[in-house]
């Protein structure tokens, strides 16, 4: 049987064929918008491979790859069981991505939704350049993305973070990180990896040798950051031995049982930054600590609050004018 007559079973969903298993087609018309590259990939998989087929490949083989897999690959799967991955390629176009879009703008912020059209486009990118798919137009690229969600100014609120502490007093390691990510602004994974042969007490500093921006670097410590680590007992190879879903289930119960709503991990490095400016450091030394590579990205972690400025204005005199 040849790859045009395959058996082929589809369903049509808001317009769209998509293919739901074996059975037999009651077409056999050529696909119009892929042209065949025999010498790479047959045409049985041109007819047969969906979108979703398409971008769990792209995890397999580049994704994987990355610093950032792990948080990529929950959004690859998300894509690939949504009613937009069992789409056929040749039956794909922007159309049915703007909507799967705005469908999603309904649950999720619009900063998840251009990661996860970015994820489409890259997917589609690969398949014309290396794996043989002859596809004449990236549908994805054609696709407007949603604006860039408003950057948060979550901070602490009086007395949060000693409701935070009083929770997490029964699990002294997460603790101990939320404790050293408020005096650091250091990010969970750094804070996770750091290991005691990169830490030297003696000078205050922390060498982190994988960050998020691919970087090494060398963190000078505050006062209450050395006080964490000095409190903490070297029984493993990690300073702080708790992996990433077991601080994330301790913070979230944390939150949950002190009644603090809209906080995330992440809030506490805007917590760390604004403090380290109240401190009174410059923006280059703060960025030293914090592992912003440009001060742009640092003032968007950057929330004063407008009391603290007061008390340092209360007493100041304009100079005099020349």
């Amino acid at each position: 049987m040849s790859a045009r007559n395959a058996v082929r079973r589809f369903v049509v969903v808001d317009g769209f064929r998509r293919l739901i298993g074996s059975g037999k087609t009651s077409s056999s018309r050529s696909p119009s918008t892929i042209r065949y590259a025999p010498q790479t990939v047959d045409e049985e998989t041109l007819l047969n491979t969906t979108l979703g087929d398409l971008v769990l490949r792209y995890g397999r083989e580049v994704s994987s790859l990355k610093r950032g897999a792990k948080a990529e690959a929950y959004k690859i799967t998300k894509i690939a069981q949504s009613s937009l991955g069992g789409i056929l390629l040749h039956d794909l176009h922007s159309k049915a991505i703007s909507q799967y879009r705005n469908a999603r703008l309904q649950c999720v912020e619009p900063s998840t939704v251009r990661i996860e059209l970015s994820i489409i486009r890259r997917s589609l990118d690969v398949a014309r350049r290396e794996w043989g798919f002859d596809i004449p137009k990236n549908h994805a690229a054609m696709v407007t993305l949603p604006p860039p969600s408003k950057g948060r100014d979550r901070r602490l609120m009086p007395g949060e973070l000693e409701r935070l502490e009083r929770e997490l007093s029964h699990h002294p390691v997460a603790l101990a990180v939320v404790r050293f990510a408020v005096h650091t602004a250091m990010r969970r994974g750094e804070i996770l990896r750091i290991k005691w042969r990169d830490v030297n007490l003696a000078m205050r500093m922390v060498y982190l040798p994988q960050t998020k921006n691919g970087d090494p670097r060398t963190v000078p410590l505050p006062d209450g950051a050395v006080e964490v680590l000095e409190g903490l007992e070297a029984t493993a190879e990690e300073a702080f031995p708790i992996d990433e879903s077991a601080l994330r289930w301790a913070w979230d119960r944390a939150c949950l049982a002190a009644n603090i709503r809209d906080l995330r991990f992440h809030d506490l490095r805007h917590e760390g930054v604004s403090r380290l400016f109240e401190m009174g450091l410059s923006a280059p030394e703060v960025a030293l600590i914090s592992g912003h590579k440009t001060i742009a990205m640092l003032m968007r972690y950057l929330h004063l609050r407008p009391i603290e400025l007061a008390r340092k204005l209360q007493g100041l005199k304009l100079p005099p004018s020349a």
